[in-house]
């Protein structure tokens, strides 16, 4: 008992003696109190952490917050010009087969103005040795254009382009070769874009006895897309990740007429060709896709994979259409490019000479 009445005590001292104690103090601390090295290590942990931040949200896509200083974007809004090459593992006309064998590779050089107005020319090369040769270029492409983003949500255009046939028999290297297109695109929200285009292929020819569907040739395009952007990633200023889904509307005129000069080429007759396609415009194929774009400085790199899906098919073998033929054509279209500027000379100051 008297044990325990001691270690009582014993504890209520030692509380005693604790709770008298005063605890250490430690200085408050006082911003203006800070010796100028202190403050400058202060400032550059401070520009540091802002920089990181802003680096961070630019990286999840708001642009807004990351000032990005690639060549390319700041090039998009002034003249420049652009040179590069496509590539197409499959050659397609709304998803149907031209009876192009191998691959395509289509050279460009373009000139765009500031306020919208572009002229470019390309070329078509084959791996398809009937069309390799037969001409050192296959086919050229001329066009001219205007394209304007107004309100920074709505995208309109028109353009004219004219193509240069170096296959086939000579008739039908005129048919169809000039094309006229309207464009329009509207972000709806945050990059979700919708795009309509209106197209129409016509002919030179000035025989006015010429069938309907060698004389022109009509076609829509509906797309809707989603723009991913992500800043500094793999190596570029500015990575775009586009999934897409197209739906095509269209005669099968321009199709058909160039599987026909394939064939004319290829001397197997003038190809397998229906009056019935004069008579018709449809759905004709649907096409869901993905566009990889890395943006590095001056240069543009666009990887584009797709399935084609057609529709009202024209079978040969019961001589009419088949709405749904369960066809599907994977595909491949990409391409690089390099932008530049022009730099105008700058004009000698004359002023005060004699």
């Amino acid at each position: 008992m008297a044990a325990k009445v001691y270690m009582l005590l014993v504890g209520l001292l030692l509380c005693v003696w604790l709770h008298g104690q005063t605890p250490a103090m430690y200085p408050p601390v006082n911003l203006d109190s800070l010796s100028p090295e202190d403050k400058l290590l202060l400032e550059t942990y401070k520009d540091s952490f802002d920089t990181e931040l802003e680096e961070f949200l630019g990286a999840v896509g708001d642009k807004k917050f990351y000032k990005f200083d690639t060549t390319v974007y700041n090039m998009d809004h002034s003249s420049h010009c652009e040179v590069g090459v496509g590539f197409a593992s499959r050659i397609l006309i709304n998803g149907r087969d031209v009876d192009v064998k191998g691959v395509g590779f289509y050279p460009v050089g373009e000139y765009i103005h500031k306020t919208g107005f572009y002229v470019g020319a390309g070329m078509s090369f084959y791996t398809d040795s009937t069309l390799a040769h037969a001409a050192p270029v296959p086919s050229a492409v001329l066009t001219a254009g205007y394209s304007h983003l107004f309100f920074k949500r709505w995208l309109l255009g028109a353009s004219y382009a004219h193509t240069f046939i170096n296959y086939g028999s000579t008739d039908s290297r005129t048919l169809l070769s000039n094309n006229f297109t309207l464009a329009t695109a509207v972000d709806m929200w945050k990059r979700l874009v919708l795009t309509a285009a209106f197209g129409v292929d016509f002919s030179g020819i000035k025989d006015k006895s010429a069938p309907g569907f060698e004389k022109r040739s009509y076609d829509v395009a509906l797309t809707l897309r989603k723009d991913f952007v992500i800043y500094k990633f793999i190596g570029a200023k500015v990575f775009t990740i586009t999934p897409a889904f197209a739906a095509y509307f269209a005669t099968d005129n321009m199709a058909f007429i160039r599987e026909r000069s394939v064939a004319e080429q290829q001397l197997t007759g003038l190809g397998r060709f229906t009056i019935a396609i004069d008579h018709f415009f449809g759905f004709v194929n649907m096409e869901p896709s993905l566009t990889l774009d890395w943006r590095i400085r001056n240069l543009d790199i666009m990887v584009m994979p797709a399935l084609a899906i057609p529709f009202n098919t024209f079978d040969y073998t019961i001589n009419q259409r088949v709405h749904n033929p369960k066809e599907y054509r994977f595909y491949v279209d990409a391409g690089i490019k390099y932008l530049f500027c022009i730099k105008k000379k700058a004009k000698a100051n004359t002023k005060g000479r004699k």
